[in-house]
């Protein structure tokens, strides 16, 4: 399966600091309303305004209806994998770096391109396609958080140290969502780089090692194990990561 991960601008919904209002992205409603997770405890979430929303209908969204994911599904299974993703989080920590709004939907597609989850710290939003196979669906969640994480910090020091690690002849692609090729498949075929999809821009590079080694670290140490510049890389991530205050609850 081809999974891509991709940053997204919102047109025409709340500003980050403001309160969400459920009408401003069509046909999504608090997660709390459905009755196949009415026996969960929303509460610790919105609390610390973490509020997680789901698509009861179609959505379409962007300046030109280029972002479009249909009604959700609900999987206790898959939901149960989202909250345990949560879980690892400080809700605070969350809050902090303005990430307040989950929305769940399926078959998200950006520019006809099928996306796995996308994300924008302007409005405080991550979406999560929660048609993806179940093994990929906390993958996606701490991809997108690691976009949060990226865009409310100073990054400065963290792309100087990681660009240092690449081969002086490697150059990102650039472009995450021009192309319907773009594995997330994890292999140590590349030197340096977890998936393909890593190769195409630092940002994306550095989400998919958060991605990893915040969904089973085992798996992550064991497909560092030979290669000595994704040793570099974890290292330095977790050197900006305690930096930012932040600590895995697990």
């Amino acid at each position: 399966m081809k999974i891509f991960f991709l940053v997204f601008f919102f047109a025409n919904i709340a500003f980050a600091n403001t309160i969400f209002e459920s009408n401003q992205l069509n046909n999504i409603d608090y997660l709390e309303k459905l009755k196949e997770a009415e026996k969960f405890d929303f509460s610790v979430y919105s609390k610390n305004r973490i509020f997680l929303m789901y698509a009861y209908d179609n959505i379409t969204a962007g300046r030109v209806d280029n972002i479009k994911c249909n009604k959700l599904n609900f999987e206790i299974n898959k939901f149960n994998l989202l909250i345990s993703a949560l879980k690892k989080y400080d809700l605070n920590f969350l809050n902090k770096i303005n990430a307040n709004y989950l929305v769940l939907c399926e078959n998200l597609k950006i520019n006809n391109y099928l996306a796995s989850g996308f994300a924008n710290s302007n409005f405080s939003t991550i979406i999560i396609d929660f048609s993806v196979d179940k093994d990929l669906i906390e993958r996606t969640i701490h991809h997108e958080i690691f976009h949060i994480i990226f865009s409310n910090n100073n990054t400065e020091l963290l792309n100087e140290n990681w660009l240092k690690q690449n081969d002086d002849n490697f150059i990102y692609k650039k472009c995450s969502n021009c192309n319907s090729s773009y594995s997330t498949e994890l292999s140590d075929e590349h030197q340096g780089f977890l998936t393909d999809y890593s190769m195409h821009s630092m940002s994306e590079d550095q989400a998919e090692v958060f991605s990893v080694w915040m969904s089973d670290i085992n798996i992550f140490n064991s497909l560092i194990e030979n290669d000595d510049i994704l040793k570099n890389k974890i290292n330095i991530l977790k050197k900006f990561l305690y930096k930012i205050n932040f600590s895995r609850n697990d």
